[in-house]
């Protein structure tokens, strides 16, 4: 990718270099962390219990980076910045939470699938995004048609109907 990006080219390979060794320190420290699970045991407690808290911690802030970022450019202040982005992931984990304990996957079959090409789309937007601006209305629009489409595709299977 860096050969299609003209300007910045070393800054793009070493972020690339940076993530990559980033990603491979966490899994290294979650497989270590396996090692000492109970085997058999649902409920994994102790050492790894900690790790996988400290890994799920890791991701939460990088993908929350984003909205902290994008806040700042709305408001300076602090106190609605962090009670706007508590408000959201309150929301959305109470929303997790409500589906899972509805089986709403298991419900609507085609679902999981259509919230992982609309991930593919996201990722695929970020290839071409550092080749060519990508207007993010065509992506959001994307993404939410794949994950409609998944979920009528989903009813037609729960209704008897064929899907074409």
């Amino acid at each position: 990718m860096s050969v299609f990006v003209h300007h910045d080219t070393a800054d793009f390979i070493r972020a690339g270099i940076f993530g990559t060794l980033l990603y491979t320190f966490i899994k290294a420290i979650l497989d270590f962390a396996e090692r000492f699970a109970p085997s058999g045991k649902k409920h994994i407690t102790g050492f790894p219990a900690f790790l996988g808290f400290m890994y799920l911690e890791l991701l939460d802030a990088s993908f929350s980076l984003d909205g902290v970022l994008g806040a700042f450019a709305i408001t300076k202040q602090v106190l609605l910045i962090a009670l706007g982005l508590g408000v959201g992931a309150f929301w959305v984990r109470s929303f997790t939470i409500m589906m899972v304990r509805r089986g709403t996957l298991t419900v609507y079959k085609y679902l999981d699938h259509g919230a992982h090409y609309a991930i593919l789309i996201l990722s695929l937007s970020l290839l071409i995004g550092a080749i060519v601006k990508v207007p993010s209305a065509l992506i959001g629009i994307s993404c939410i048609g794949v994950i409609l489409i998944s979920f009528l595709a989903s009813k037609k299977l729960n209704n008897g109907q064929k899907i074409t």
